[in-house]
């Protein structure tokens, strides 16, 4: 992937330790992580949001990152922040190309 279209600058936010009182666990306050990595960001159309069933009050994304060893780190219950939306991560690929797709979900 060519420099010139990673356009978007994410923030990776990640819950912290949980906590266990003994009738429930509760994630942590959710933190930025220290690093905001560039991506393409591709916005899924219309017609594929309702094909998977999803609410047509949200949008979904896929960001393409460059592979590193921090964006290899995130996970799926990781969630992204990208022009003033938050997105919940509901799939991680690699890509061909060595590159790594986040599919990312916002409620709006």
């Amino acid at each position: 992937m060519k420099s010139g279209l990673l356009t978007c600058r994410l923030t990776v936010l990640r819950a912290g330790a949980a906590a266990d009182d003994g009738l429930q666990t509760v994630p942590g306050a959710i933190a930025a992580l220290n690093q905001r990595p560039w991506a393409l960001r591709r916005d899924v159309s219309d017609g594929e949001v309702v094909r998977a069933g999803m609410m047509l009050g949200s949008k979904v994304a896929r960001f393409a990152v460059k592979r590193t060893a921090f964006t290899r780190a995130i996970v799926i219950t990781d969630q992204v922040e990208a022009d003033g939306l938050r997105y919940d991560i509901v799939g991680i690929k690699e890509m061909a190309d060595r590159d790594i797709e986040l599919t990312a979900v916002a409620r709006v």
